[in-house]
């Protein structure tokens, strides 16, 4: 019970986050001018800046937060594997390299059209680690699954190159990006995250399971194949839909899955909630930061996400320096 406060805790505090988030820009908006926008729109610039720019980037850093930080958590226990996340394992790197491609074939691609791009990006990354990935070791996997993502990060950069306008268009999202996004691009994605989501929710007490041995889980009765390809049908949706309308963003779906099990333990009842939560909470923070730490120039948040991420995990690693993760 006292966990779940302390979930209800963390929830207050994000949604204040959220708040501050609408504040801080490279233009000063008073807290007034804030509420009057939900309670009395006139349209003036302030009021626009929050409803086109400072509203969007909140709420989408907050759905990718989250549906990173629960793909990586569902990725590691599918492949067993502390280092796994939809990055390492190129999962993100085969969305970002299938819209590259699609946008430089075709020019008048749409958001909705482009997630289902993603997710056969994704999907079939997926499907690829997680055929080479059975009956091998953590380490080849990881191994691996850094091959993959450092060949599509290099198919994606000779695209780019071969095609000046999608250089233009797509760098800056590649980097990893809330910024430049509208309201009416979420409704695209969030069915997907939500579906995604809500799944990983049923999923948690089988995903107990499989984060046993292989052999413990199906003397249990659990048609072990069947729920890994559910689970991974889970990571595509949540993975697929936050690179489409985001960009890969790093470090996030390694890292709070760790965080979550230091807090809650080892449940996925409850790590699925609170990394949700954390993942959220991460890359709000991360997109606040970058947007009040130069004036003039906002830094994309897939950078600061790997500011802020890697000395947390290094330490993490060096505090469980011989020990699972």
């Amino acid at each position: 019970m006292g966990k779940w406060f302390g979930f209800f805790g963390g929830l207050v505090f994000l949604i204040c986050l959220m708040c501050f988030s609408l504040l801080v820009g490279t233009r000063d908006i008073p807290v007034e001018m804030v509420l009057d926008t939900f309670r009395d729109y006139h349209g003036t610039v302030n009021q626009l800046i929050i409803l086109t720019d400072r509203l969007p980037r909140t709420l989408i850093a907050v759905m990718v937060g989250a549906s990173l930080a629960v793909a990586g958590a569902i990725t590691q226990v599918i492949f067993r594997n502390p280092l796994a996340s939809e990055t390492t394992l190129g999962i993100n790197g085969g969305a970002s390299f299938m819209m590259v491609l699609s946008l430089s074939l075709f020019t008048n691609w749409t958001l909705s059209e482009l997630i289902w791009v993603s997710f056969i990006g994704s999907g079939l990354t997926f499907l690829f680690v997680f055929s080479i990935g059975r009956g091998h070791s953590p380490l080849q996997l990881t191994l691996a699954g850094t091959s993959i993502a450092a060949l599509f990060s290099s198919m994606t950069q000779g695209f780019l190159v071969l095609n000046e306008r999608s250089l233009e268009q797509m760098l800056y999202w590649l980097t990893g990006s809330v910024e430049g996004r509208k309201l009416s691009d979420i409704s695209p994605v969030l069915p997907y995250m939500l579906i995604g989501v809500v799944l990983a929710f049923f999923l948690a007490r089988s995903l107990n399971l499989m984060a046993l041995s292989e052999e413990v889980s199906k003397s249990l009765g659990l048609p072990v194949t069947i729920y890994k390809l559910l689970a991974g049908l889970v990571v595509v949706l949540l993975a697929g839909s936050s690179v489409a309308i985001a960009g890969p963003i790093s470090f996030v779906g390694l890292l709070v899955p760790h965080l979550a099990k230091m807090w809650v333990g080892q449940d996925h009842r409850l790590i699925i909630p609170f990394a949700a939560l954390f993942g959220a909470v991460l890359l709000l923070v991360a997109d606040i930061i970058s947007r009040a730490i130069m004036i003039d120039q906002v830094i994309p948040v897939g950078v600061m996400t790997a500011v802020i991420g890697a000395p947390i995990f290094l330490y993490l690693v060096r505090k469980s320096w011989g020990q699972s993760l």
